[in-house]
């Protein structure tokens, strides 16, 4: 994977917590999430963690501190689903980390502007980010789709490699391989795959949003 500025280790947070060795989300790494405050009845919506707190995009969108194709970016970012984010696309993606990673780098114009925005972890509860089914994990899974103990390993077995497989091209900035239509069964596998499956289209979206905790 190309580095760019945003994995400089050498670059520092204006917020204290975020430069502390060993912490979870320092400057280099800002994962996405969507919460809102627990106990309240207050809109889902995205956010990104840096140290301890969050960074509330709803409220850094109300700032206009980002431009462009960021600012669209954030746009998406503060729905209550994350899946509108994904389907702008890897530029967009960019734009918004890099974006981010310049409001919190120590020395941003936009420092306090930003601080009002972030909200402690501790005060909030947390929502699956994507609208998405995942692929089924494991033989609990395969023994649903298999007539037979022996059939539901062999599942197990085929949706195991096929799952690393495409974790190890999302990880490396690749897309999924394309599924054929009406794919052949081997003499490993009892359950077909097609394009057309929807199930196989909202796993593919839970494997965009696996990406995005490996952003660039």
């Amino acid at each position: 994977m190309e580095l760019n500025r945003t994995h400089d280790a050498s670059r520092r947070s204006w917020l204290d917590e975020a430069n502390i060795p060993g912490t979870d989300f320092p400057l280099q790494n800002l994962p996405l999430c969507v919460f809102r405050r627990k106990g309240s009845d207050e809109n889902w919506r995205g956010g990104v963690a840096i140290g301890d707190p969050i960074v509330d995009l709803a409220a850094l969108q109300r700032t206009t501190c980002l431009q462009d194709l960021a600012a669209e970016a954030v746009r998406a970012a503060a729905a209550p689903k994350l899946n509108a984010l994904l389907d702008l696309g890897p530029s967009s993606w960019q734009a918004l980390r890099h974006g981010l990673f310049d409001l919190l780098q120590a020395g941003s114009a936009h420092e306090q502007s930003v601080r009002e925005t972030l909200v402690p972890q501790s005060e909030a509860e947390h929502a699956v980010p994507v609208d998405a089914i995942e692929h089924g994990r494991g033989n609990p899974y395969a023994e649903a789709v298999g007539s037979t103990v022996t059939e539901a390993k062999r599942n197990a077995i085929t949706l195991r490699d096929a799952e690393r497989d495409e974790r190890h091209r999302i990880a490396n900035g690749r897309l999924p391989a394309p599924r054929q239509c009406n794919q052949d069964m081997d003499d490993t596998t009892v359950v077909p795959v097609e394009v057309n499956d929807p199930l196989e289209a909202a796993a593919r979206k839970a494997e965009e949003a696996y990406r995005k905790t490996r952003w660039r």
